[in-house]
């Protein structure tokens, strides 16, 4: 018999700062998570208060730009 099991996280984030070509992000899940990272590495505009969704999906990640 075959099992299928998946994994499926979605996390809202906002761009803290930008300074040079590395940005200060929070992640909202259970709990917060301020991680530092390459303005290069993502996707949408960059800029203080960007809004965005970060996804999970069986190990494989997903940035979502939001207006």
């Amino acid at each position: 018999m075959f099992s299928l099991l998946s994994s499926y996280l979605v996390f809202l984030g906002v761009i803290d700062s930008v300074d040079g070509e590395f940005m200060s992000v929070e992640i909202n899940g259970s709990e917060s998570l301020i991680s530092v990272v390459s303005i290069h590495n993502f996707p949408c505009d960059v800029y203080e208060g960007k809004q965005f969704i970060f996804q999970n999906i069986n190990g494989k990640h997903k940035i979502i730009c939001l207006k």
